[in-house]
């Protein structure tokens, strides 16, 4: 398994043969539009398309080879159709299910910030943005009002 490789089965819904030719480890859970992020050789996915499971917490020991839920649930909803988060460091950067707000989750204490710092997206971007980070700076780029992407 590779990073790129578990990003890729984030990104689409384990289904049919996808994985026909893989002896595993298998995610736990069949979902889409998760957040990810590296820290600690553990990758940690978080959310995901399902309102049954838009607040999990699944991490992946490299060391041990194993998908695991964390005992520790998302106090709100993660998920979206676009890069709606990016990772820095030990925190990773969420735009909002509504994309009105950022969330952080922090890697090392595992932990969500709803409304990081009370920023305000200016213009709510839905479910369709991306986020960036470079030189201290956060991106958000396109989005839509929740009728059709801009």
């Amino acid at each position: 398994f590779t990073f790129s490789f578990i990003v890729s089965i984030v990104q689409s819904e384990i289904a049919g043969d996808f994985l026909t030719n893989n002896n595993g480890p298998f995610l736990p859970k069949a979902d889409c539009c998760m957040a990810v992020g590296y820290y600690n050789n553990v990758i940690t996915l978080l959310g995901g398309y399902k309102s049954e499971s838009s607040n999990d917490v699944i991490e992946y020991n490299i060391d041990e080879n194993v998908f695991s839920f964390s005992p520790n649930s998302l106090s709100g909803n993660v998920g979206a159709f676009s890069h709606f988060w990016v990772q820095n460091g030990a925190n990773i950067y969420i735009i909002n299910p509504e994309g009105t707000a950022l969330l952080v989750y922090d890697l090392s204490s595992k932990r969500l910030t709803d409304n990081w710092q009370d920023a305000v997206i200016p213009e709510r971007v839905d479910w369709q943005a991306c986020i960036a980070y470079a030189h201290n700076v956060l991106y958000i780029m396109g989005g839509g009002d929740g009728t059709a992407a801009q």
